[in-house]
């Protein structure tokens, strides 16, 4: 992504009590759409927003055609798919054994096992299909049944495997007219949107709404991620144990930024 600007999360832990306060930067990269037309907008979309690449140029898409009064284009279901997998794959081999200090060992043949499945997207459908089966069951074999934010995210990438499987159409939502449009997708980090004005054929207003923007405006989702996490695991109530429940709970929010959490305090 362009000037991805970042988050900070500071925490402040005294006598057991954590206050949280977030500041997130994000610089408005949509105002490059002004002034373009509709075909320079969908080319540009997917190199501002590397992330979910595919997902932000569909909804950029529908938005237009909306706007336009127009259907919304067809688009590659199974490409939309697979990169919602890949991004829900990449958090729980990547980064979660990190995030709950699996040992280095453990790590290591997570993120084996992803280069491995990573090998196979632009291999056959046969082929894809057997690393994708394998990757899932030995994710089973790793992950806890009871709830928790890793457990939530291996659900969701089995829905989106079953989806794949399935060739069910990618969930894409447009409406508009008259030179407002605004298209809608799902990722795998939450809803994403796009809203735009057109005149004389060009943009002449752009914004774009990510999970990021509306979990990260204020401390509060955050801060109940952080509650529930804290509420499941008492005994690691420590200072240290405080601090990794609350990089658990950001990940599980999963901002699309780089980010820094700043501890202060003790318990």
């Amino acid at each position: 992504m362009i000037a991805a600007g970042g988050l900070l999360i500071r925490a402040n832990c005294r006598r057991g009590r954590v206050d949280i306060r977030v500041r997130l930067e994000r610089p408005d990269v949509a105002r490059l759409f002004v002034g373009m037309t509709g075909a320079q907008v969908i080319a540009a979309v997917p190199l501002v927003y590397t992330l979910c690449g595919k997902a932000q140029q569909a909804v950029a898409a529908a938005a237009l055609a909306a706007a336009a009064g127009c259907l919304p284009p067809e688009v590659d279901d199974r490409a939309l798919w697979r990169e919602r997998l890949h991004a829900c794959l990449w958090r729980l081999c990547l980064d979660w054994p990190a995030a709950l200090a699996y040992p280095l060992a453990k790590q290591e043949a997570a993120r084996s096992a992803f280069a491995r499945w990573h090998r196979q997207t632009e291999a056959s459908p046969a082929a894809f299909a057997e690393a994708t089966q394998s990757m899932m069951r030995e994710l089973a074999l790793d992950i806890s049944v009871e709830p928790s934010p890793v457990h939530a995210l291996f659900a969701r990438a089995r829905e989106v495997w079953r989806a794949l499987q399935s060739n069910t159409p990618y969930p894409l939502r447009a409406r508009g007219g008259y030179g407002i449009g605004a298209g809608r997708t799902q990722t795998a980090r939450g809803a994403l949107t796009h809203v735009l004005r057109l005149r004389a054929g060009r943009i002449d207003a752009y914004r774009v709404h990510t999970p990021t923007d509306r979990n990260f405006a204020n401390a509060a989702p955050l801060a109940a991620q952080f509650a529930a996490l804290r509420a499941a695991n008492a005994e690691s109530a420590d200072d240290v144990g405080l601090r990794r429940m609350l990089e658990c709970a950001t990940l599980a929010l999963d901002p699309c930024v780089p980010y820094r959490v700043e501890w202060r305090g003790r318990a």
